[in-house]
C-alpha cells in the first residue's frame, strides 16, 4: 500500500460517469490518488490547484472536447508538460494526428486492456516521483549552500568587530538571518564571573507571510585565553528550536586580537 503522503495524482476527464468508473477501477491497484472531472472546464479547475503525474483525456465531449482541453493545458506553464494520454472509442488517423501534435504521449483506444494502462500509467507515475524527489533534493542543496555562504559571511563580520558587545551583534543579526527566525539571542561566557548578551532586531517578514513566534535561535559563544598576544580562538554555535527539534550549526573563528574581546 502506497503510503498517503508518496501517492501521485492521475486525472480522469470523461463526459460518461461509466467510463470513468471503469478507469478507476482499472488504476485503483495503483494505490494512487485518482481525481475525475466530468468535462474540460472541471479539468483545468483541478489544474489550477494541484500537479498530476498524467492525464486521462476523453476525446469526445460536450461543450469542450478533448483536444481544446489539453490546448488549454499546455499554455499553462506549470502543466505544459504533464503527460496526457488521448482515450477513444473512435480510430481515427486525423484524431491520432492532432493528439500527438498537442503533445500527447499516447492514444489509447477503448474498450482498453486494463494491463496495458496500468503498465504505461504506473510508468508515468514513476518518473513524476523521481523528478519531484530531484526538485527536492536541488532545492536542499540550494538552500545549504546559500546558508554556508551566509555563514562565511558572518564569520568575516565576526573578525572584524572591534568588540565582544559588537561581535555578538554580528552574531545575533547572522543568526536570525541563517535560521529564518523572528528573533535570535546571542551570550557569551567570558569567566565565570562575565557574561556578554546580544538581541538581534525584530524581523520584517514580508507581506503575508506568517511570523513564527515560538521559532527561536540561541547562539553560544565560548572563548578561552589566547596562545599568543597576537591569536585566539572561538566556537559559536547556533540553535533553531522548535517544538522538539533542534538544528545546530557551528562554526570556528580566529579574532584578529585578543585583547580586544577580554
Amino acid at each position: 500500500m502506497t503510503d498517503v503522503a508518496e501517492r501521485a495524482s492521475i486525472l480522469i476527464v470523461d463526459d460518461s460517469p461509466e467510463k470513468i468508473v471503469a478507469l478507476e477501477s482499472t488504476l485503483d491497484e495503483l494505490g494512487q490518488d485518482i481525481v475525475k472531472a466530468t468535462s474540460g472546464r472541471e479539468a483545468l479547475r483541478h489544474l489550477l490547484t494541484r500537479d498530476f503525474a498524467v492525464i486521462l483525456l476523453d476525446v469526445r465531449m460536450p461543450m469542450m472536447d478533448g483536444f481544446e482541453t489539453a490546448a488549454l493545458i499546455r499554455q499553462r506553464a506549470r502543466s505544459e508538460h504533464t503527460p496526457i494520454i488521448f482515450v477513444t472509442a473512435f480510430p481515427d488517423e486525423t484524431h491520432v494526428a492532432r493528439g500527438y501534435s498537442l503533445k500527447a504521449v499516447d492514444y489509447i483506444f477503448t474498450p482498453v486492456v486494463p494491463e496495458v494502462l496500468r503498465t504505461k500509467v504506473s510508468v508515468f507515475v514513476d518518473l513524476y516521483r523521481m523528478t519531484a524527489q530531484v526538485r527536492r533534493q536541488a532545492e536542499s542543496l540550494r538552500q545549504r549552500a546559500a546558508q554556508l555562504h551566509r555563514l562565511s559571511a558572518a564569520s568575516l563580520s565576526i573578525n572584524g568587530a572591534l568588540s565582544l558587545d559588537e561581535m555578538l551583534e554580528v552574531v545575533a543579526e547572522s543568526a536570525r538571518d541563517i535560521l529564518g527566525v523572528p528573533r535570535a539571542v546571542a551570550t557569551a561566557r567570558v569567566d565565570d564571573r562575565r557574561t556578554h548578551r546580544a538581541v538581534s532586531s525584530p524581523v520584517q517578514w514580508p507581506i503575508g507571510r506568517t511570523a513564527r513566534p515560538r521559532a527561536r535561535a540561541n547562539v553560544l559563544f565560548r572563548s578561552w585565553p589566547c596562545p599568543s598576544p597576537d591569536a585566539t580562538a572561538a566556537t559559536w554555535v547556533i540553535s533553531r528550536s522548535r517544538g522538539s527539534r533542534t538544528a545546530t550549526s557551528r562554526r570556528r573563528t580566529r579574532p584578529s586580537s585578543c585583547s580586544s574581546r577580554r
